[in-house]
């Protein structure tokens, strides 16, 4: 097939969430003999330079445009009719119009607000969603007039670009409902893939301390809540029968948006790192509980990869068929999280056979070839119907 991907992050497997998933995508495609070119914005220079490295044009039709949004009055003008456009630069317009006006099989566009890039072409584009605001900010208030407005105008251009676009995906049955709720349509599934050869596994507990951690976007609703969960709620309890144990957290903001929480001196605060293995290596047993985050969590997914056993909640372990006491340790109440974590802290036979049984259901279920079959079939879908 003749394909476009538009993706808002370059496809890099050390990039971003999204950017892992982009890499197997935009690889597993031309390796299976597919005509692909991709169209990726960036808002870091190191991660396009990685993929166009990794990428290279001998063999890979890889563009990637950089994260203009229009400043002042009219940016916020525009943003209030069209959310999030402001990631699609004209420049990234312009050389889509010129891709597209080529013949083509499949417009392939990543995450929902690519939307708007391919609004012309909806009757030949695949949507898949990653996530939705709608589910995210469930139940949490807005912070004033601004956010308030802001919010409703996000929540009505889902709505719109869900019911514009006839062909949609999505990663978990959860987020598919949703999807469903709100577009009438019924989306079809395909697993948010990342490649385990990336991910070298390790069946024995770290050196160093005894150490429960938390990783993630802390600017993220979902991961944020869970950060003052964690710090507020359960920390102090497993702290007080786990003594000798540490706490590390680690990602995007979280030394600004977390340490007005983290009073205790054993706790370790880690922000903006340009590499994140390091400090996943030091982890015994990961505890992220999250509050209405819609879809695949990632990090949940890289920890089981890597080795470190993970106690989260349902909405943590969206889409991941684990079971408690088995791949993953769930639980949706503060004394079952608590008790879980204890357990795994003072366990270290229990973490290793945990370790084996995630690793091997990750590679299973989100391995590159069940996630590309899934977009192949997706993409035959479309073309019979278009």
């Amino acid at each position: 097939m003749r394909i476009v991907v538009v993706t808002v992050e370059p496809p890099d497997p050390f990039g971003n969430a999204a950017s892992r998933w982009f890499y197997v995508l935009f690889r597993g495609l031309v390796e299976r003999g597919h005509d692909v070119t991709m169209l990726s914005t960036y808002g870091q220079v190191a991660s396009r330079d990685r993929a166009l490295e990794l990428f290279p044009r001998s063999r890979f039709d890889l563009r990637c445009f950089a994260v203009a949004g229009e400043p002042g009055l009219r940016g916020k003008l525009t943003s209030a009719v069209r959310p999030f456009s402001y990631l699609f630069s004209r420049e990234l317009h312009d050389e889509a119009r010129r891709v597209l006006a080529r013949p083509f099989d499949v417009l392939h566009l990543e995450q929902l607000w690519s939307g708007w890039l391919g609004w012309d072409y909806a009757d030949r584009a695949l949507l898949n969603v990653h996530y939705l605001y709608s589910s995210d900010l469930l139940g949490i208030r807005s912070h004033g007039v601004y956010d308030g407005l802001r919010r409703r105008a996000t929540f009505r251009a889902e709505r719109a670009i869900l019911q514009h676009f006839p062909h949609l995906a999505t990663l978990t049955e959860r987020l598919a409902a949703d999807v469903r709720r709100l577009s009438q349509r019924t989306p079809q599934l395909i697993p948010l893939g990342i490649d385990t050869s990336l991910y070298d596994f390790n069946a024995q507990d770290p050196e160093g301390p005894l150490t429960l951690g938390l990783v993630g976007n802390f600017s993220w609703q979902p991961t944020h809540r869970a950060g003052v969960r964690l710090l507020t709620e359960l920390w102090p309890r497993v702290k007080a029968r786990v003594p000798e144990a540490r706490l590390l957290l680690v990602g995007r903001n979280a030394e600004k948006l977390m340490r007005a929480h983290a009073q205790d001196p054993t706790i370790e605060i880690h922000e903006n790192v340009p590499d994140i293995l390091p400090y996943f290596r030091r982890i015994h047993t990961l505890l992220y509980a999250p509050e209405h985050g819609s879809g695949t969590k990632v990090k949940v997914q890289e920890s089981m990869a890597l080795g470190i056993p993970v106690v989260t909640n349902t909405d943590g372990a969206e889409g991941i068929p684990a079971t408690d006491g088995q791949q993953l340790a769930i639980a949706d109440d503060n004394a079952g999280l608590v008790e879980r974590a204890v357990e795994l802290l003072q366990n270290p036979g229990l973490r290793r056979e945990r370790r084996e049984r995630a690793r091997l259901l990750v590679e299973d279920v989100f391995g590159p070839q069940r996630a590309l079959d899934a977009v192949e079939r997706a993409h035959a879908h479309l073309s019979t119907r278009a």
